[in-house]
């Protein structure tokens, strides 16, 4: 029996949806096809199917679909759908000129774990049943496509490259698709050449000349046609056209070579819409051209982690497990990944990938925690998901029903995912796991109606933390605030239906959108701050100066090596930064890339304050003096230091304090200001919507940086955050597909009206005094 682990990925509107219900609901195996609510997690399907190959011989088989989710904020969530399986189908929308922000990291993300790909182009029928666009530039888009997917998987993996052999076109929609190879063994007997050599013919600069009965790679001043647009595309079109102007003679006419065309007592009854589907359906059925294209381009479970492995296991690939996973052996030792956690019907389960060995619904495993330990955990039971369908299983392994859902290990999950292994296997490793790929930048505060309910909310929302990447969930010790952190109005809805499913009879109340700005300097400090301890026997004198993006660029890719002298030498040599200062930083915040750097000189006893000096930097950093949010992109240097001789004097209690005050006031000195995020807004429509498009953004301080024009419409824009409030359902009403990601931090003047209505309306929500404080109030004198 044949198996394949396919995921689905695909932007909004490229057809994913149609393509996911009919490769599900042609095979009839299952019984969860409906819509459902949507959320920020996949589905999961499993179906058992016959295929007919060409030649005639049947084959049992079973396909397990990811369908993964098709928006920008998902895509931590993509990642771990895609650990789940061992091959890709990516959905590109063949009515537009490109593709989008999404599919070229979800490219990156296939590129870097060695997973096969194939690639479905969709919607061809609307390009195709417009007379205005020409088969030349239908072909061009997609020429075009296929050499950007080849640019961004050979940037990450100069091996990877998309085969001729791994595309398929066609309307899930109608229901028809096609590959090469189906139109290279029709085309063959014609002109008497091997398939392999002719569909190559049938591809890219090829012209066939009639009149001399010969292939070219020259057009003759564009005398010949493209072969793809004159024996493929130009067909199909006719077809199409006459299916629309119900010209059944003309059906008969470009049909009968391929294939028997549908009788005239078939076709009676039948509307224009189900005319099209029935002939296209007979002449090329998608359901045969995807699961074919499946099956001969994706590999097996058995096959597929031998290319793998090293890409996604922490572990030496040549140990026993590393051996284990590549061999996909099923009487090896246990190794399985946890991608995801999911809530089903109210339940939350583990969603997991077998890698190695075998797993009973008993045994005790090894759970990696997020302490980044292993813990012992028994387990309560496997269940194989099927959509909304739990099936409790007994046993299951890497080879037979390798993707699963684990029941009773929730305490000490993660939504970074995590490893498993058996109780007695202590030498194991964890699987690479993923950094988040976008930030959430709008926060929300929960409460419940009742208070009674506050313990459960608390649970409810941890719960739904663990099984949701893109989220963030914080309580604050401090105020007892709920507060989530989420993308937009979407992303809110999708936790609170997750929260429902979880306690339907607890109402919550939640605020309005509160978006997270960031506190920088535009420029150095215009004096060295003086600063001293309570106790007035230490004295700090610090400095600040922003830094360059290019610096906080390369801070924020984690290549930064730890090592002083690689780190001192790659800081001086690229950026220009003094090699004593880079080889003296002190601390780096990674989650608001500021530094820390010592440029003192023969300070007696200063390694003893280094401790409570960084925790004053990070106190600061982390609440900066403006309205007490995240600093960003700030060195601050610390010039030099007078100490007591007496360590009793200098204690945490009396420096962090006063680093901390120090760091404000040097702030304060260097022209502060903030920074807004400001999202990248992609953005799909028919050109008659438009005006929709640029009308909200125009009065949304929107700016459109890109647009490209076919059958359809694909655009770009820079919004900010703060403006995109009610920006998707505005758009859903005029059909147009949009989706947001961030995309970089833009600075508010602190001259404008904006800043200053920002700065107030923060410091009066956050209990702060209305006044800022001011440079002269913080530092102290000789």
């Amino acid at each position: 029996m044949s198996i394949r682990n396919v995921a689905i990925c695909g932007e909004p509107s490229s057809g994913k949806s149609s393509l996911v219900h009919l490769l599900i609901n042609n095979n009839h195996q299952t019984n969860s096809t409906q819509i459902l609510f949507e959320t920020f997690q996949s589905q999961l399907y499993s179906t058992s199917l016959k295929l007919n190959s060409h030649h005639d011989v049947e084959v049992n088989s079973i396909l397990n679909l990811v369908d993964c989710i098709g928006r920008l904020e998902s895509l931590s969530q993509v990642k771990a759908d895609l650990r789940l399986t061992d091959g890709c189908i990516m959905v590109v929308d063949a009515s537009l000129p490109t593709f989008g922000k999404y599919s070229e990291l979800v490219l990156r993300q296939i590129s870097q774990e060695n997973i096969p790909l194939v690639v479905l182009f969709n919607k061809l029928d609307e390009p195709l049943m417009d007379c205005n666009v020409d088969l030349e530039e239908i072909n061009k888009s997609i020429q075009r496509i296929v050499d950007s997917v080849n640019l961004v998987m050979s940037t990450f993996n100069t091996e990877s490259k998309l085969s001729l052999e791994s595309i398929v076109f066609g309307s899930t929609k109608q229901g028809w698709a096609f590959t090469l190879k189906h139109f290279a063994m029709f085309y063959s007997k014609q002109f008497g050449m091997n398939q392999d050599e002719l569909l190559e013919k049938l591809w890219g600069d090829c012209y066939y000349d009639a009149e001399n009965g010969k292939w070219t790679n020259q057009s003759n001043d564009n005398i010949f046609q493209r072969s793809f647009c004159q024996f493929i595309l130009k067909p199909i079109r006719r077809v199409l056209a006459a299916c629309e102007k119900s010209e059944f003679n003309v059906l008969e006419e470009v049909l009968n070579p391929f294939v028997k065309s549908l009788s005239k007592t078939e076709y009676t009854d039948l509307s224009k819409q189900e005319l099209i589907n029935s002939t296209m359906q007979k002449w090329l059925s998608a359901n045969n051209s995807i699961h074919e294209l499946i099956f001969n381009q994706l590999p097996s479970p058995e096959k597929a982690p031998y290319n793998r492995a090293k890409s996604i296991y922490s572990g030496s690939i040549t140990d026993k497990f590393g051996t284990a996973i590549k061999n996909c052996d099923p009487c090896g030792p246990l190794v399985v990944h946890v991608s995801s956690n999911k809530i089903i019907n109210g339940k939350i389960y583990a969603i997991s990938r077998i890698f190695s060995g075998s797993l009973k619904s008993d045994t005790i495993v090894r759970v990696f925690n997020s302490k980044q330990v292993f813990e012992e955990k028994s387990l309560r039971g496997i269940v194989k998901i099927n959509g909304t369908s739990i099936e409790p299983i007994e046993e299951a392994s890497c080879q037979f029903n390798p993707i699963i859902g684990l029941i009773g290990i929730e305490s000490c999950l993660t939504n970074k995912g995590s490893t498993i292994t058996e109780s007695t296997e202590l030498e194991a490793k964890p699987f690479i796991s993923d950094s988040k790929s976008n930030l959430p930048m709008i926060n929300v505060y929960v409460e419940p109606k009742k208070q009674a309910y506050l313990p459960k909310l608390i649970r409810g929302l941890e719960l739904i933390y663990k099984c949701d990447s893109s989220l963030s969930f914080t309580l604050d010790e401090y105020t007892g605030e709920k507060i989530l952190t989420v993308f937009d109005e979407k992303h809110l809805d999708s936790v609170l239906h997750q929260f429902k499913q979880l306690h339907p009879s607890i109402e919550l109340e939640v605020s309005g959108p509160i978006v997270k700005y960031q506190e920088t300097v535009t420029s150095s400090s215009a004096n060295i701050t003086l600063v001293k301890t309570p106790n007035k026997h230490n004295r700090l004198w610090l400095t600040t100066e922003p830094l360059k993006e290019d610096v906080i660029s390369y801070f924020e890719s984690g290549k930064l090596p730890s090592e002083p002298k690689q780190r001192g030498k790659i800081l001086n040599e690229n950026f220009g930064w003094d090699l004593v200062d880079a080889k003296k930083i002190w601390s780096l915040c990674e989650n608001s890339l500021n530094v820390f750097v010592d440029k003192t000189q023969q300070v007696c006893y200063l390694n003893e304050i280094k401790d409570a000096v960084i925790l004053g930097f990070h106190i600061a950093t982390r609440e900066g003096p403006l309205c007490n949010e995240l600093m960003r992109g700030v060195r601050f240097n610390l010039k030099d230091v007078a100490m007591y001789s007496d360590a009793i004097h200098r204690g945490t209690g009396q420096i962090a304090p006063t680093v901390k005050r120090g760091c404000y006031a040097s702030v304060l000195d260097a022209e502060p200001s903030l920074l807004e995020p400001i999202s990248l807004m992609e953005f799909k429509c028919k050109k008659s919507e438009l005006s929709a498009v640029y009308s909200i953004l125009n009065s949304r301080r929107g700016v459109v940086i890109e647009e490209q024009h076919t059958s359809s419409v694909f655009g770009k824009a820079f919004l900010p955050v703060s403006e995109s409030f009610g920006v998707l359902q505005y758009l859903d009403q005029y059909n147009v597909s949009s989706q947001f990601i961030f995309d970089h931090w833009q600075p508010i003047p602190a001259n404008s009206s904006q800043f200053h209505d920002i700065v107030y309306r923060t410091r009066l929500r956050k209990g702060l005094p209305e006044k800022l404080p001011c440079h002269s109030e913080l530092v102290d004198k000789l």
